[in-house]
C-alpha cells in the first residue's frame, strides 16, 4: 500500500500529496526495508519500528496497527537488531536534504572544520 499505486490513503485524491512527501526517497526506503526484512525473516513493519527504536532521539515509537494481524507482525521489533551497517544504509537513503540556507553555511565552514 506504500508503493507509487498501490491500494491505500494516497489513492483518496484528498490526500495523494498530504502531507508533502518526496516518493523518490520513500521507494528506495522501502526497498531497503524488504531486503531487511527478508534478511531476518520478518515484516517491512517489524524492521521500521527496529529502526526507529535504534535512535536514541527516539524515545517512544509508535505502532499504527489496525488489527491484529498488524499487531502480530510489528511485535517482533522488540527482538530484532539491526546491524550498525544496516542502520547507516536506512538513516542515509531517508535523510533528508538541507533547504537553504542551511547547505550554505555547513558548505562555507568545511575549510575551517577541515583546517583543525
Amino acid at each position: 500500500k506504500y508503493r507509487h499505486g498501490g491500494k491505500g490513503r494516497r489513492d483518496i485524491p484528498m490526500f495523494s500529496n498530504f502531507p508533502p512527501m518526496n516518493l523518490e526517497t520513500g521507494e528506495k526506503v522501502i526497498d531497503l526495508l524488504e531486503v531487511f526484512a527478508a534478511e531476518h525473516q520478518a515484516s517491512c513493519g517489524a524492521v521500521a519500528l527496529a529502526w526507529q527504536m535504534a535512535n536514541p532521539a527516539i524515545t517512544c515509537p509508535i505502532l499504527g496497527a489496525k488489527n491484529v494481524e498488524q499487531l502480530e507482525q510489528n511485535l517482533p521489533a522488540e527482538n530484532l537488531e539491526l546491524s550498525a551497517e544496516e542502520l547507516q544504509q536506512l538513516n542515509e537513503v531517508s535523510a533528508i536534504p538541507l533547504p537553504y540556507p542551511n547547505w550554505m553555511v555547513g558548505f562555507q565552514n568545511q575549510p575551517r572544520l577541515d583546517a583543525d
